[in-house]
């Protein structure tokens, strides 16, 4: 099973990477975080499920919405993957550990901070707190 745990941090990354779309189309605009259920901004169809699987729905779906055809922005792509990146690296930094789920929830919250300041110029407190918590004690565990 040399692969198993590689892939369960790059399907991980994947999932938390989509949140973090969301996230960062939703927060800017004063939209929550949980309702209305994920939709196309232009059409205004709720999405269903084959429409919201990270990477893969925006590679099927070439880039547009199923309904409308409005083109979804690569930068959701590469968000997600970006975020794939971060499991795949802290993985590769400590195997599945306690310590390498830390690790990876800091990088996730470096990337949602990130975005959301290059983006919105806005700040996002508890998400960068606990990135840095998170990654603060990762280095601890490592020394």
């Amino acid at each position: 099973m040399p692969f198993f745990w590689p892939l369960v941090f790059a399907v991980l990354g994947s999932v938390f990477g989509s949140f973090i779309t969301c996230a960062l189309y939703r927060v800017p605009r004063g939209l929550s975080l949980r309702q209305p259920p994920s939709m196309c901004p232009d059409c205004g169809t709720r999405l269903g499920v084959p429409d919201l699987v990270p990477v893969f729905s925006w590679l099927f779906l070439r880039g547009k919405c199923r309904h409308c055809g409005m083109k979804v922005s690569v930068y959701y792509l590469g968000v997600e993957l970006l975020c794939v990146g971060c499991g795949l690296a802290a993985f590769a930094m400590g195997g599945p550990a306690l310590g390498t789920f830390l690790l990876f929830v800091g990088l996730l919250c470096a990337v949602s901070t990130g975005f959301l300041w290059v983006q919105a110029c806005q700040f996002a407190p508890r998400t960068a707190v606990t990135g840095s918590i998170c990654c603060m004690l990762w280095v601890l565990m490592h020394c």
